[in-house]
């Protein structure tokens, strides 16, 4: 048979792991533990509008998500889609961008750097504002150092950048007076968020992010649920015995090996052994198809004077010198148009 048994969690269920507060924006209200090593995990939210709201899995659990996620948005809205991210190599992500990072420090001049011939709008700082004005759209022309002299005399180099504006006229602004900065081509904000995102990811390890985003109006719950793989439960029994009552304890022993606590869930844990299995749904599939050559056919061969010789009388060929020698003589020659 199978034995149920299920207890509201009203403390929490520490992680085992570090960063135990990764996912609790969308938090577990509903888990279902199996013996056979799977866990059921149901997660819900209060959206408002158009939202997305973001999961972390570890790397091996994503085929277990893929193949058994669903996602309900009720009270009248609806999942527009869902996204995760892909398998890619961090510096295969990286190559595809416009804009990169190699250096923290000087990420401002490092993007300036990169973004010759795009239109870009720049604040500058209280102080330098009165002269220069609050803001200035132009061109990248690009970035150089220029030399000056301070008050004690010492020279020092200090990175401009060269602007062009309006089309006509390059002006020089110096980096420490820029304040921020924007992109106007929606393809390189894109790309810097994008950019950042990677850079983000990369350093969260073995956890990959899946996106669901939701479409409504007005404020709604969103009810996610996966199955994914989980420790197997465990049970020790005690049999205590004192002079006015003997029986029997049993405990639970259930492992929180993911990243977040577990507070205010509801805990249900089911004995038994149902099939379980996996799948690879997260490699990417290639399907190799047959390569279709151009067929190379060969010029078709000049006839043969031989060849042709038979099909023509033989008095043809006799008078053939003499008539078009006549014709050169008297008559147009081949190309020329007589009026």
């Amino acid at each position: 048979g199978v034995a149920t048994s299920s207890l509201d969690l009203t403390r929490t269920v520490r992680s085992n792991n570090s960063g135990g507060q990764a996912m609790t924006s969308f938090p577990v209200r509903k888990i279902v533990l199996f013996k056979h090593g799977v866990g059921y995990f149901e997660r819900q939210k209060k959206v408002q509008g158009d939202e997305a709201i973001n999961l972390f899995f570890k790397t091996n659990d994503i085929n277990d998500v893929l193949k058994s996620l669903t996602a309900v948005d009720l009270e009248g809205g609806s999942i527009a889609s869902i996204s995760y991210q892909a398998q890619t190599p961090i510096q295969k992500q990286l190559e595809q961008l416009s804009l990169h990072l190699t250096d923290g420090q000087y990420s401002l001049t490092e993007l300036l750097e990169q973004a010759i011939g795009a239109d870009v709008v720049l604040t500058f700082n209280a102080e330098v504002s009165e002269k220069l004005g609050e803001k200035a759209e132009g061109t990248v022309v690009g970035l150089e150092n220029k030399s000056k002299v301070d008050e004690h005399q010492r020279t020092f180099n200090e990175k401009m950048l060269n602007l062009l504006v309006d089309g006509a006229t390059i002006m020089s602004f110096p980096i420490l007076d820029i304040q921020s900065f924007v992109f106007r081509d929606p393809t390189l904000k894109h790309d810097l968020q994008h950019l950042l995102d990677v850079l983000l990811n990369a350093k969260k390890k073995d956890l990959k992010k899946l996106t669901i985003f939701t479409a409504g109006r007005a404020k709604r719950t969103v009810v996610a649920s996966y199955v994914i793989e989980s420790p197997v439960w465990k049970t020790s029994y005690r049999l205590l015995l004192s002079p006015k009552r003997n029986f029997i304890q049993g405990w639970c022993l259930v492992d929180n090996t993911q990243e977040e606590d577990w507070v205010n869930v509801n805990l249900t844990l089911i004995g038994g052994m149902p099939n379980a299995f996996t799948h690879d749904l997260y490699s990417p599939r290639f399907k190799k198809r047959p390569m279709i050559q151009v067929k190379q056919e060969p010029p078709p061969n000049p006839p043969v004077l031989a060849d042709v010789l038979p099909n023509h009388k033989e008095s043809l060929l006799k008078e053939a010198p003499a008539l078009l020698s006549s014709l050169s003589q008297s008559g147009p020659s081949i190309g020329q148009v007589t009026q």
